[in-house]
């Protein structure tokens, strides 16, 4: 949690933010593991910007080989397939509203090999 700060009588002069994080792992036969994982943001003022609540979705899959020497995660963020984030700008004259729509999913191959995994 922190707390935001800006002296401006347009926009609120303090809020608190409230954020969150979340990941699961579930573990299957064979060595495969799946991770399900949210992040959560609630409304936030940030300079003369008031931005709206946000969060996001994210998963991966993991085999382990090899005596778990190798692993190999297959990520994917963004499930969802979209972020929106609205973004209400103010000042002495002027209001702008904004809608940003973030529709980047990402994926990852990672590869992982611990050299001295079963070394005494």
């Amino acid at each position: 949690m922190a707390k935001n700060t800006y002296k401006s009588d347009i926009i609120p002069d303090q809020n608190w933010v409230l954020r969150g994080n979340t990941q699961h792992n579930f573990n299957l036969p064979k060595s495969w593991i799946i991770s399900v994982s949210g992040w959560f943001s609630t409304k936030s003022v940030w300079g003369n910007s008031e931005i709206d609540a946000m969060g996001g979705i994210d998963g991966s899959i993991s085999k382990r080989m090899f005596d778990n020497k190798l692993v190999a995660t297959f990520n994917w963020w963004n499930i969802q397939g979209f972020r929106y984030v609205n973004i209400v700008s103010k000042a002495q004259d002027y209001e702008k509203r904004e809608r940003v729509l973030n529709q980047n999913q990402v994926f990852n191959l990672t590869l992982t090999y611990n050299f001295s995994r079963g070394k005494k």
